[in-house]
């Protein structure tokens, strides 16, 4: 019952081995049948071999044949099976590791440079793909300035844009240059592709979207009826996670900046909206006089 329990074992393993992970190098037989791995121990009883599955120790006295091949060998049988799965990084590892046990070893040097070739090949399509893309896209680029006055691109993950027509119609929507476009019809720009992004922009006008500015302000002294009080010139009330400009001072700094009503204030220096008090917002609006204070706004505009 031990014997063909051990028998049965061994089976397995073969038939595992066989089908899963065909690359060994030595291999035992005993009564018609037979292991393949690679034997680590051998005592004057007992033959060690390691397995895709672990260890197995096998009784010499059962042993018909064993058949060693050389570390070399080996190793080419590894790469040829990973260079037909594809993956060409790990068959690249073991024939030079073939090359490291033995530097004279010819087929390790044929199948490198077969690989190496491929990967060439690989490369250079891979090049010229790029190109291919990069036309396509600098066509849709001239197509989107044509008909609306903007070119994009993506830049640190979030799509801006890079080219603005002076009196095009995204220019007379207010939009200028760097400016970040976070949603399109109110589909959200983030996770789209360039292609989408454009393809959306070329719709059929009025076209809704939203953009992201960061703006620069000095703080300066302001008169606003007989009263006079050091900002940047807007009056806001609190959003939900931002604050509202609900009125621009003609002539403030804000106003230089093209800063409007309805405008969304998200950022400022750095800090969250969300997190700031109205009290907070007003201090920070509010320093010394001619210091600077940096902000971002977000803006629904449409372009017709």
């Amino acid at each position: 019952m031990k014997m063909r329990r051990h028998l049965l074992i061994l089976l397995t393993i073969f038939l595992v081995s066989f089908f899963i992970y065909p690359c060994f190098s030595d291999v035992v037989y005993f009564d018609n049948q037979k292991v393949e791995g690679r034997i680590v121990e051998e005592t004057p009883t007992t033959l060690v071999l390691e397995t895709i599955i672990g260890k197995v120790t096998i009784d010499k006295s059962k042993v018909v044949d064993i058949r060693r091949t050389r570390p070399e060998d080996d190793f080419l049988n590894m790469g040829n099976y990973y260079f037909k799965q594809k993956r060409y990084d790990a068959a690249i590892d073991y024939y030079n590791r073939a090359l490291e046990a033995n530097p004279d070893f010819d087929k390790a040097k044929k199948a490198l440079e077969k690989i190496r070739k491929i990967k060439r090949q690989e490369e250079m399509r891979r090049q010229l793909e790029l190109e291919r893309i990069k036309k396509e896209r600098e066509k849709i680029k001239e197509k989107l300035e044509k008909k609306i006055g903007i070119a994009v691109d993506k830049i640190d993950s979030q799509f801006k844009v890079i080219h603005i027509v002076e009196n095009s119609p995204s220019a007379r929507a207010g939009i200028k240059l760097y400016d970040r476009i976070i949603s399109i019809e109110a589909a959200c720009a983030k996770d789209m592709t360039f292609e989408n992004i454009c393809g959306l922009l070329m719709g059929k006008p009025p076209i809704s979207l939203t953009i992201e500015r960061e703006i620069s302000l000095i703080r300066k002294r302001i008169n606003y009826k007989k009263r006079t009080y050091v900002g940047i010139g807007i009056f806001l009330i609190e959003g939900e996670e931002e604050y509202l400009v609900t009125k621009v001072i003609k002539g403030s700094p804000a106003d230089k900046a093209d800063m409007r009503a309805q405008d969304r204030i998200i950022e400022i220096d750095g800090r969250p909206c969300k997190s700031l008090s109205l009290d907070e917002i007003e201090e920070l609006m509010t320093d010394s006089e001619l210091t600077t204070v940096n902000i971002i706004i977000q803006r629904n505009v449409r372009i017709k």
